[in-house]
C-alpha cells in the first residue's frame, strides 16, 4: 500500500495514471505474444519484449516520447501494416490500431477508421 498526500482524489489520479501504463501495456504485450505466437514466433516476440521491460527505464521512456514525436508519420503507417498482419494472422489488432491512429494525431494527421 503507498500512501499518497494531498487533496481528495490525488489517490485515485494516482491508481489511474498508473492503471494507463500497466492495463495499456497487459493488452499490447497480449496482441504482441497472441501474432507471434500465431506467426510462429512466440520465442522470439517474448524475447524483445523481456529485452525492453528489462532495459533503462528512463532512458526508454525519453526515447518513446521524442522518437514518436520524430516519426510520428512514418511509424503510423507502420502501425498501420502491423494492423493488417495481424488481420491476416486472424489476431486481433486494437492496441496496434489504437497506436497507428495516436501516431496519426501526432503526426497532425487526419485519423480515418480503417
Amino acid at each position: 500500500m503507498e500512501v499518497v498526500p494531498g487533496a481528495l482524489g490525488d489517490a485515485m489520479a494516482h491508481k489511474l495514471l498508473r492503471s494507463i501504463v500497466m492495463k495499456g501495456l497487459a493488452a499490447v504485450v497480449c496482441e504482441a505474444v497472441e501474432a507471434g505466437r500465431r506467426a510462429g514466433y512466440e520465442d522470439w516476440v517474448r524475447g524483445q519484449i523481456a529485452a525492453e521491460l528489462a532495459g533503462d527505464g528512463h532512458g526508454t521512456i525519453d526515447r518513446f516520447i521524442s522518437g514518436s514525436a520524430k516519426h510520428a508519420a512514418r511509424r503510423a503507417e507502420e502501425m498501420n501494416a502491423v494492423a493488417g498482419y495481424c488481420h491476416a494472422l486472424g489476431t486481433p489488432s486494437h492496441m496496434s490500431t489504437a497506436a497507428r491512429d495516436s501516431l496519426m494525431e501526432l503526426a497532425g494527421a487526419e485519423v480515418k477508421s480503417a
